[in-house]
C-alpha cells in the first residue's frame, strides 16, 4: 500500500515525539519531579455500519470533513464518442443554452458526460483491510433532461449521510436530453431512458474494474465488500437502478422498448448498442458486474410489458435467488409523473406517427449508431397498450409475492419528489429533513440485509412491519420488535389513502 505524504509525516513523527517525551520523562526525574508521560500510537477503526451495537438510526461514524470526496472521475472508454444527443429544444429545460442538434462526448457543459462523484471515508482513520466497506451507486432525478445533473440538493445529502455511516459512495453522472410528446411517451424519451440504463450498468462495472486494479497494484485508497454492493436513485434515477437490479437480460429490455415492424431491433448494435454497450472503461464482460444486494428507489418506475399486468411477479421470476434484490421505496401517493396506483394511469402511449408538429416524435435518427431511423410502435387507433410503467407499490407486490424483504414509505399527500406537505410521518416538511430520514432508512434497511445469512436475499417481514403510510419508523434493524405503531397503519400490508378508492 502506498502512503502519502501526510500520512508518512505522521507516521514519521510519532517515534520522534516518543523520543521527546521519553528525554522530558528522564529530565523531570533528575529535578526531583515524578512525572509519566506517555502517547499512544494512532489506530484505525474497523467500524462497518453492519455493527449491530451502533443504530443508524441516529449514530454517524464520521464528520464530513472526514470523508474523501473526489469528482469528474470518467467511466467513459478513453475518448470514445458515446452518442451523447443535445438537443435544441428541450422541453422544460429552455433556459440551458442549448445549441444545435447534436451528439458527441460532452454533455452541454461541455464536460465528459460519464463522470462520476467519490465519496469514502478517509484511510488513515479506516483500517480497510480489516474491514472493507459497502458501496452505495446513486442516480440522481431529473427526467432524463439536459438541465438537471448530479450535483443537487438531494443526492450531496443523500452521499453526505450514507458516507457518514461508512457507506462508500458513488453519485454518478449519465447520458441525458429528450424530447416531449405531452401526454404521449416519444421515442426519444424511450431512447433517452435506454442510454441512462446503459450507462448506469457502465458506471457500476468500470468502478468494480478500478478496485479490482487498484488491488492487484497495491494502489487502493478504500477497499469495498463485493458482497455488499447497492444502488438507488431518484425519478430517472430510480428507473435507472431498478433496471440495474432488476433487467436481467438482453430479452427483458427489448421487451419494454417495442418497436416499429420496419425498424432494426433495439438489441442490433446499429440502435445505441446492447444494455452492456462497450462505451464504458469497464468493459461488456461479466467478470465486472457484482450480485447488487439491495435497491432503494425515490418515486421511481420500472417498465414492464402490459401483457404481465395481472401477473407481475412472473415477469421477474427466476432461478436465480440473487436475481430480485431487497427493495427500500420512498412515493408519493399523489405522484403525477410516476403513477402510485396500480390502474390503467400507469400504461405508456407511445407517440404516434408524426401529426404535423416541428418534432418527429416517433422516430429518430440523431445519435445512433447508424443513419438509419428508428421507430417506435405507437400507440394506434386500436387503443394497443404495449408497456406499463411500474411504481414502487407495484414493486412492493412483486418482492411480497417473491417472498423478498421489502419496505414501502408513502405519503397521502406527496407528489413527484419532496416538498410542501411532503414528510412520510416525520412531522416536518423540510426537504433536508426528509432526505436525512430516507438516508436513514435506507442505512438501517441495508443494515438488516448485511446481518442476513447467505445464501439468498433476507425474506419478506424480515424485520415485521413492510409498510409506512404516513408514519416515521423508528426500527434499529438489528431488533425487528423495536416498531412503535402508527394510529394509521398496523400492518405489513398495503392500505390505501383515505378518500382515494
Amino acid at each position: 500500500m502506498k502512503s502519502s505524504p501526510k500520512q508518512l509525516l505522521r507516521y514519521c513523527t510519532l517515534p520522534l515525539a516518543a523520543i521527546l517525551l521519553a528525554w522530558a520523562s528522564v529530565s523531570n526525574k533528575k529535578n526531583g519531579a515524578s512525572i509519566n508521560h506517555f502517547t499512544k500510537p494512532f489506530t484505525k477503526d474497523t467500524f462497518h455500519p453492519k455493527d449491530c451495537s451502533y443504530n443508524l438510526v441516529t449514530y454517524h461514524k464520521y464528520t464530513t470533513e472526514q470523508i474523501i470526496a473526489e469528482d469528474d472521475i470518467s467511466y467513459a472508454k478513453n475518448t470514445f464518442v458515446h452518442k451523447d444527443v443535445t438537443y435544441g429544444v428541450d422541453s422544460g429545460t429552455e433556459s440551458c443554452n442549448h445549441t444545435a442538434d447534436s451528439c458527441g462526448y460532452y454533455d452541454i457543459t461541455h464536460e465528459n458526460s460519464l463522470r462520476y462523484k467519490l465519496y469514502y471515508p478517509d484511510s488513515a482513520l479506516h483500517n480497510y483491510i480489516a474491514k472493507p466497506l459497502p458501496v452505495m451507486f446513486l442516480f440522481h432525478p431529473g427526467g432524463f433532461a439536459e438541465c438537471p445533473g448530479y450535483d443537487v440538493q438531494l443526492m450531496n445529502i443523500l452521499a453526505d449521510e450514507l458516507s457518514r455511516m461508512a457507506f462508500i459512495v458513488v453519485n454518478v453522472e449519465y447520458r441525458r436530453g429528450k424530447l416531449e410528446d405531452g401526454a404521449y411517451t416519444s421515442v426519444q424519451d424511450e431512447l433517452a431512458t435506454y442510454r441512462g440504463q446503459q450507462d448506469g450498468r457502465g458506471a457500476i462495472r468500470s468502478f468494480m474494474k478500478r478496485q479490482a486494479e487498484a488491488v492487484t497494484n497495491s494502489t487502493w485508497k478504500y477497499l469495498i465488500d463485493t458482497s455488499q454492493i447497492f444502488v438507488g436513485g431518484a425519478s430517472a434515477g430510480g428507473v435507472i437502478a431498478m433496471s440495474c437490479a432488476y433487467y436481467k437480460s438482453q430479452a427483458m429490455v427489448d421487451t419494454v422498448n417495442p418497436h416499429d415492424p420496419v425498424s432494426m431491433a433495439i438489441s442490433n448494435t446499429s440502435i445505441l448498442g446492447t444494455q452492456n454497450a462497450n462505451y464504458y472503461y469497464g468493459g461488456t464482460g461479466s467478470q465486472y458486474w457484482p450480485r447488487i444486494a439491495g435497491v432503494m428507489n425515490l418515486w421511481g418506475g420500472i417498465p414492464i410489458p402490459k401483457g404481465y399486468d395481472n401477473y407481475e411477479d412472473s415477469f421477474f421470476k427466476s432461478s436465480d435467488i440473487y436475481a430480485n434484490p431487497p427493495l427500500i421505496a420512498f412515493h408519493g401517493n399523489k405522484d403525477d409523473v410516476v403513477k402510485f396506483k396500480d390502474n390503467y394511469e400507469q400504461d405508456v402511449r407511445f407517440s404516434k406517427v408524426p401529426r404535423g408538429v416541428a418534432h418527429d416524435y416517433h422516430a429518430e435518427n440523431l445519435c445512433l449508431n447508424s443513419n438509419n431511423y428508428y421507430a417506435v410502435k405507437s400507440f394506434e387507433a386500436d387503443d394497443t397498450v404495449l408497456v406499463k410503467r411500474c411504481s414502487s407499490l407495484n414493486m412492493y407486490n412483486v418482492l411480497k409475492k417473491l417472498a423478498i424483504f421489502t419496505e414501502l414509505y408513502y405519503d397521502c399527500n406527496g407528489g413527484h419528489g419532496l416538498g410542501p406537505n411532503v414528510e412520510f410521518g416525520i412531522g416536518t416538511d423540510s426537504t433536508v429533513a426528509v432526505t436525512r430520514y430516507i438516508a436513514q432508512r435506507v442505512a438501517v434497511f441495508f443494515q438488516a440485509i448485511m446481518n442476513y445469512p447467505y445464501p439468498g436475499p433476507p425474506p419478506f417481514g424480515l424485520t415485521g412491519r413492510a409498510v409506512f403510510r404516513d408514519c416515521e419508523n423508528y426500527r434499529n434493524s438489528c431488533n425487528p420488535y423495536s416498531d412503535t405503531e402508527c394510529n394509521n397503519n398496523d400492518s405489513t400490508n398495503y392500505k390505501a389513502c383515505p378518500g382515494t378508492e
